[in-house]
């Protein structure tokens, strides 16, 4: 379990790590997915990252693009006399109205499954209440691990000393016997 524990903070970390080195590049945008539009290929709740600066998709590229204030990530299916014609993967038909290229934020590089979800789980105070106690309950388990190590070895040290001076050692009493 402490591996486990070990993992997700680490993991936790690292995403915290990714997300400052993006934003640090010049040109390119974080968005969190709401829906399942474009599942499986990139599902609800995933992180996805995008090329503002690459605003003139080819077909088959997925795009965020802004529709009356609500972003949309879709792919691209045609270009139409400077219009596209886009559709989500998992939705039946294409989009109703072509989007203009003044209305693409940018094109999608890179897709983090889950991580959005992450995020806006740490961004609710009570995930802070609760990573609190959960770094306290991994420094607990680590120090009776390391308390039961040292008795181990301990006992070990004990049962050679003892060996070694013809004394026998009682197992079931943990120390000398007569």
């Amino acid at each position: 379990m402490r591996k486990i524990l070990l993992r997700v903070v680490l993991c936790l970390a690292i995403l915290l790590s990714f997300i400052f080195a993006v934003k640090a590049v010049r040109g390119l945008r974080m968005y969190i997915v709401m829906s399942g539009s474009m599942e499986p290929v990139i599902r609800t709740g995933s992180l996805i990252i995008l090329d503002t600066m690459k605003t003139k998709p080819e077909p088959g590229e997925i795009i965020t693009y802004d529709m009356g204030g609500t972003l949309v990530t879709h792919r691209v299916l045609r270009n139409s006399d400077g219009m596209y014609v886009t559709k989500g993967d998992s939705n039946p038909s294409e989009d109703h109205a072509p989007v203009s290229g003044e209305q693409i934020r940018g094109t999608v590089i890179l897709s983090v499954p889950m991580a959005g979800a992450v995020i806006l789980m740490l961004r609710r105070p009570s995930a802070i209440c609760l990573l609190v106690p959960l770094i306290l309950l991994i420094k607990l388990i680590k120090q009776a691990k390391e308390r039961n190590l040292h008795e181990k070895d301990h006992k070990s040290r004990l049962f050679h000393r003892c060996s070694h001076s013809g004394d026998s050692y009682d197992r079931r009493n943990n120390g000398l016997s007569d």
